[in-house]
């Protein structure tokens, strides 16, 4: 997994899902320290999209790491019972938190709130 340069992201979920976009749980899963390698093991047969976003740290005194959120994403893969998946690289890129946000509603059939509110 690639990162933007010069980025500081904390921890970074990896998840394999059956749409392009987040929704429910992962088939497969893992969560990284940090962007870098990664291996979701025992995919099951069909097709996948594998989707990252890492999240906000905080220190050890509760307060928020300034962090501009990342997202990635890579797919469809083929995972078959003959045939594991080839390995993948996903790069991971810079998100505005209100973008983030507003995909994150459109996606869950929800509505953004208006600005300011």
């Amino acid at each position: 997994m690639q990162a933007p340069t010069g980025d500081q992201s904390g921890v970074v979920f990896v998840g394999l899902f059956p749409a392009p976009f987040p929704q429910g749980h992962p088939v497969r899963c893992t969560v990284l320290p940090r962007p870098g390698a990664f291996v979701l093991d025992n995919v099951p047969t069909g097709k996948w999209y594998v989707l990252a976003r890492s999240v906000t740290q905080r220190t050890g005194e509760g307060r928020q790491v300034r962090h501009t959120p990342t997202v990635g994403g890579f797919g469809p893969i083929t995972a078959s019972a003959d045939r594991a998946p080839e390995p993948v690289v996903l790069r991971l890129y810079r998100v505005n938190l209100a973008t983030l946000r507003l995909c994150s509603a459109a996606h869950q059939g929800l509505h953004p709130a208006p600005a300011g509110s």
